[in-house]
């Protein structure tokens, strides 16, 4: 979706691990992608890190030249980016990972920080509403989560709503793939 959105040669998103100490790659797409799934970072490294640290999105298009780029875990992927977007995914409660895009595509009538924070938001509530169904095991109370969420989703412009249509589509297509909501997280 990001990759396709952003005109980019790659998107990731990595979920922290239970202790909140490592980030682990559990969606990619475009270059490098087999290479970066399963791959845990330590918060403290790399851009992705940052963002997930701080809790701030954040734009480098020169990562060459930015200390925190963790240029030995891109190599390692086969892939070296010259720009990375970063956006935290996070509830109001709960820091849960962070996506990425590399080499995007910019416009000039696009905000692409303001857009994938956008997803990231949309993101994480999809991920919050997955754990609540798998530790329920029922959909009780998950009827006007999606209600909230599809109330939103009708005061936003047309290529975000056609963006948020697109993640569900992947979240429902991994769904049916890995046989249950559960195992996403």
């Amino acid at each position: 979706l990001g990759q396709r959105m952003f005109g980019a040669a790659a998107c990731s998103v990595a979920l922290l691990d239970d202790e909140g100490e490592h980030l682990i790659f559990r969606a990619a797409q475009g270059d490098g992608a087999q290479e970066v799934i399963g791959l845990r970072l330590p918060v403290s490294l790399g851009i992705a890190g940052w963002a997930v640290s701080s809790g701030q999105p954040i734009a480098v298009d020169h990562v060459e030249r930015d200390p925190r780029f963790a240029r030995d875990v891109a190599e390692s992927t086969g892939y070296v980016p010259r720009t990375i977007l970063a956006a935290p995914v996070e509830t109001s409660e709960n820091m849960l990972g962070v996506i990425e895009v590399l080499d995007r595509t910019p416009l000039a009538h696009r905000d692409d920080l303001g857009l994938l924070s956008l997803l990231a938001h949309h993101l994480a509530l999809g991920l919050e509403l997955n754990r609540t169904l798998a530790r329920d095991g029922s959909q009780s109370g998950s009827v006007g989560e999606v209600g909230s969420m599809l109330a939103e989703l009708g005061r936003l412009g047309a290529a975000e709503q056609q963006a948020a249509a697109d993640l569900l589509r992947v979240f429902i297509d991994h769904v049916r793939r890995t046989g249950g909501p559960a195992r996403l997280v």
